[in-house]
């Protein structure tokens, strides 16, 4: 089959439109099975607190989605390796799931959570301020970039 003819029996069989929530859930899941990262709720939780792992997605990019992960982790953890670790982690997931690869994904640590906060203390892990970290990408890693970043 020719180049042209593939294409066009390609854009004869229709388009794959995948939600944003169902990548949210790939995201989440991917993100919960690097061993430091936990489930975590803030406050009083989904009602007026935060639920840790928290995803945003935007799947429309031409390039490949856009991932933002928001996570908890377990006091006390090496930050950038458990980051990198998710970073992956979603990457791999949703490439091997959905079949698209995303073009970036952000990692961001909200809180770290220590045994005492887990079971009710008020261990000083448990405060929290989402920021955002910039971690060096290893050789052969895809390298992420953000919006209006130049290569």
């Amino acid at each position: 089959m020719t180049d042209s003819a593939d294409a066009t029996a390609r854009a004869d069989r229709g388009t794959l439109v995948i939600a944003d929530r169902v990548a949210a859930k790939i995201a989440t899941r991917a993100a919960l099975s690097v061993d430091a990262v936990v489930r975590h709720h803030s406050g009083l939780g989904a009602v007026v607190g935060a639920t840790y792992p928290q995803v945003r997605v935007d799947m429309a990019p031409s390039a490949g989605p856009q991932l933002m992960v928001i996570v908890a982790l377990r006091w006390p953890s090496a930050v950038a390796e458990v980051c990198r670790q998710v970073r992956r982690q979603v990457a791999h997931d949703m490439n091997r799931l959905t079949g698209l690869a995303p073009s970036r994904v952000d990692v961001s640590v909200a809180q770290m959570i220590s045994s005492s906060d887990r079971h009710g203390g008020h261990g000083i892990a448990g405060r929290s301020h989402a920021r955002l970290v910039e971690l060096p990408t290893a050789e052969g890693e895809r390298e992420y970039r953000g919006v209006g970043e130049q290569a």
